[in-house]
């Protein structure tokens, strides 16, 4: 018998599927026989640049996980010592243990939308790039796909933790 917990989780792995599935129809090749020979550069140069700017998420994201990592041990600590000292060790443990989940699953979701903001602006990008009234629908679309796989990903996570924790 399903409960409305699992038809939830059932919903969040379709959503995720969706998801997964609509982020690929953009593609971020070139081909550039067809290209304008003015937009040439522009176009190169958001190539060159996209993995630099991958390179810089992840550079950023790991000084900032270092931060929030040192943070978390020492206010966990913190909340352990506390909470056991005023509730007893058992609930000291499980409190601590909830913040500890939920500061994880925090960093795995600014992972998470990061790297789809940085491939999804890449992609958006090279949509407006072009010419005419379809370039500015397909920058849309993308952008609005991304927002729809960082939404239906992040809120899935989130769904999928609590579910593992119930």
């Amino acid at each position: 018998m399903l409960f409305v917990r699992d038809i939830v989780y059932l919903f969040r792995l379709v959503f995720v599927l969706f998801a997964w599935i609509t982020r690929s129809y953009v593609d971020v090749s070139y081909d550039l026989i067809s290209f304008n020979v003015t937009f040439i550069p522009t176009r190169l140069f958001f190539l060159l640049n996209f993995k630099l700017i991958g390179v810089g998420a992840q550079s950023f994201l790991t000084a900032e996980y270092t931060i929030c990592a040192q943070f978390v041990i020492g206010f966990g600590a913190l909340v352990l010592v506390l909470i056991s000292w005023g509730q007893g060790l058992g609930a000291g443990i499980l409190t601590t243990a909830a913040f500890v989940i939920g500061a994880i699953t925090s960093m795995v979701c600014g992972w998470i939308g990061m790297y789809v903001a940085v491939y999804s602006n890449a992609r958006t990008t090279v949509n407006a790039a072009n010419e005419g009234y379809e370039t500015y629908k397909h920058s849309f679309n993308t952008a609005f796909r991304a927002g729809a796989v960082m939404g239906f990903a992040l809120t899935g996570l989130g769904i999928a933790v609590m579910y593992v924790n119930k």
